[in-house]
């Protein structure tokens, strides 16, 4: 959820940096969408753990590419180590 602050503030940005912001708060709702979804998963009846050992390996994969991605500006702000909900936070 955006506050009102947040919203202030994104009134000023400039299209590249709304851009960026939407895109990081989309990945977020993505990521955490996965992880409810993978969580879900590890409690269904046939999926064992091979099948959830693989299944976290490609949530793996899917990160550390997302972090390879965020280098550069297009990675402003989001250093190694902040958690992903603080990524969407403006400038």
């Amino acid at each position: 959820m955006i506050d009102r602050a947040t919203y202030k503030q994104l009134k000023h940005y400039s299209k590249a940096e709304l851009e960026r912001f939407l895109t990081e708060y989309y990945l977020n709702a993505a990521e955490d969408a996965l992880d409810v979804f993978i969580g879900k998963l590890k409690n269904e009846k046939g999926i064992g753990p091979r099948t959830i050992e693989k299944i976290e390996k490609i949530r793996s994969c899917y990160r550390s590419i997302r972090g390879q991605d965020l280098s550069g500006d297009a990675g402003k702000g989001l250093e190694k180590g902040a958690s992903r909900h603080d990524r969407a936070q403006p400038d």
